[in-house]
């Protein structure tokens, strides 16, 4: 589970409630701070690493059973960009309110928008790899993908969403959900018993379907 920004961090999926309602659908659980949210030290701004880092941990821990990634804003922005590593363990994900490039969130905003035009011409591999439009062309192995986005998110609108999910279901199989009612990263609040329906129905098909064994037992970590 990958956090969005800001500074409850990993405690976001604790709050809402998403961690428990995987906790009790059967999953193991695994939430972490993104290098320089929470109690992770600042080292860098590739973030997809950090999801990278996180998958193949959960993957050694537990070498018998598929993965899925869980992102929303940010994290779920960096976990389209992890999907395009080689090594990366994601064999299903659920992506909310993911924006389709750093521009688009953060155009409404003067300084750092300047700062990404920047970046896009003093160090263009760095802002490329944080790019999630293009992490879609570039996707390996065609994990699943569930896209949500609030039809009353002001940050990652629906257009945006419908450009990045137009990329990755050239790749792969891809779903759309449009919550109604639903602010930036709230889908789960806003809806929850069809966000519980959708999520875990999803996670249950795409999963069950890449191991042959059967778990009931659910950990945190």
């Amino acid at each position: 589970m990958v956090h969005p920004m800001g500074t409850i961090a990993k405690g976001f999926w604790l709050k809402h409630g998403h961690a428990e309602l995987l906790r009790q659908a059967g999953y193991h659980v695994m939430v972490f701070d993104l290098n320089g949210f929470g109690d992770s030290t600042s080292t860098t701004m590739d973030y997809p690493l950090d999801v990278l880092a996180a998958g193949h941990l959960l993957q050694a821990e537990f070498p018998e059973l598929p993965i899925a990634v869980l992102g929303a804003s940010m994290g779920a922005s960096m976990s389209v960009c992890a999907m395009s590593h080689a090594t990366h363990p994601f064999k299903a994900a659920v992506i909310e309110a993911a924006f389709p490039t750093l521009l688009h969130f953060w155009s409404r905003y003067p300084i750092p928008k300047l700062g990404i035009q920047f970046s896009k011409l003093l160090y263009p591999k760095g802002e490329r790899s944080l790019r999630p439009s293009l992490a879609a062309q570039n996707l390996v192995g065609s994990p699943e993908m569930l896209l949500i986005y609030g039809d009353d998110d002001i940050y990652t609108p629906i257009k945006d969403g419908k450009l990045l999910f137009n990329e990755l279901q050239k790749k792969t199989a891809t779903q759309f959900w449009q919550v109604k009612n639903a602010k930036h990263t709230l889908a789960y609040s806003a809806q929850p018993e069809q966000y519980a329906t959708k999520v875990v129905s999803f996670l249950d098909d795409h999963l069950a379907s890449k191991t042959n064994h059967s778990f009931t037992q659910h950990n945190a970590f």
